[in-house]
């Protein structure tokens, strides 16, 4: 004899985005200590019509604890945020990204190198990346004669 399980939608039956995603994390053992870190940096990145905007999620960071290399298209951040000092405790669960950092990504068109701005402030790093000259479309003036 088949037994049949009638489903109700209110049962513990979970998502398959939340499934997955359980899944994925269940699938990984994160390390404790110094090793437990990863070179992740979440960044969003906007476009206008003179310039790209990074945003870059760095918290606890100082500005100089950070290093910024624009080339052409390519941006790279390198950082390395400092150990809060835990005398007499122990971690049970480490999150928060500690250690050394190298993020690089590139940019559909190239930037003017020179006149970049970065600013830091409360733990979002502020890119303004200038779009460069040569890209820019120009338009012509006709002259009658």
């Amino acid at each position: 004899m088949t037994m049949m399980t009638r489903y109700e939608s209110g049962s513990s039956a979970l998502p398959l985005r939340d499934a997955m995603e359980q899944l994925f994390r269940d699938s990984f053992v994160v390390p404790f200590g110094p090793l437990a870190t990863t070179s992740r940096v979440s960044v969003d990145v906007y476009e206008t019509d003179d310039a790209f905007v990074v945003k870059a999620f760095m918290p606890g960071l100082t500005p100089d604890e950070l290093t910024i290399n624009v080339e052409q298209q390519s941006i790279t951040l390198q950082g390395e945020p400092k150990a809060e000092e835990m005398s007499g405790m122990r971690p049970l669960l480490q999150e928060r990204q500690l250690g050394a950092f190298t993020r690089t990504f590139s940019l559909p068109l190239p930037v003017d190198a020179g006149k970049v701005q970065a600013e830091l402030r409360n733990g979002v790093l502020s890119l303004t990346l200038p779009k460069s000259e040569a890209i820019k479309p120009r338009k012509i003036q006709v002259k009658s004669s």
